[in-house]
């Protein structure tokens, strides 16, 4: 993958990124004038699009890395590593985490349930997997949102199944 084809994808994300900071800094500071929005449910709703975007983008820019730095050819000899990927990656994660920050100063945590036992009070599955363990939560497609004891957004899980015995699961 020639990485001077990523310039536009690039100058994409750094934009996104930009507009949740700017967001984020925004919100910060009306926090510390004690100015209070209308509703903080609503706001942190309205924060989650960018959190899941920066989520994403985060997974794109390490597979990204991840595939860049492949061999390229023989075994021995690997593509030197681009600077701008690192520099992508490290500027989407510090924008997520000052999301995160600016919904925890309110109170609010994000739920990534990955490894745990299967909820579906707090969890949504959006898959199964018979690889993982029954009942146990294995990725997190999208991550949920609570405040104290109430769910603002469920988490989209992928959720370990028993295999199908033999016959179990055919069609007629």
């Amino acid at each position: 993958m020639d990485v001077d084809a990523l310039v536009p994808l690039i100058e994409s994300l750094r934009e996104d990124v930009r507009r949740a900071a700017r967001a984020a800094l925004a919100a910060k500071a009306a926090a510390e004038e004690g100015a209070r929005l209308p509703s903080d449910d609503a706001w942190a709703l309205g924060l989650l699009p960018a959190l899941d975007g920066l989520a994403r983008c985060d997974a794109a820019a390490a597979r990204l890395a991840a595939e860049y730095a492949r061999p390229a050819g023989s075994f021995f000899r690997r593509r030197p590593a681009d600077p701008r990927i690192a520099t992508l990656a490290e500027a989407v994660r510090m924008a997520h985490d000052v999301l995160e920050e600016a919904l925890a100063a309110r109170g609010f945590s994000v739920e990534r349930p990955e490894g745990e036992a299967f909820d579906p009070t707090r969890h949504r599955a959006v898959d199964t997997d018979p690889a993982l363990p029954p009942g146990r939560v294995g990725a997190v497609v999208r991550a949920g949102l609570r405040k104290g004891d109430r769910i603002l957004r469920e988490a989209d899980v992928v959720v370990g199944r028993s295999a199908p015995r033999s016959g179990e699961g055919d069609e007629p």
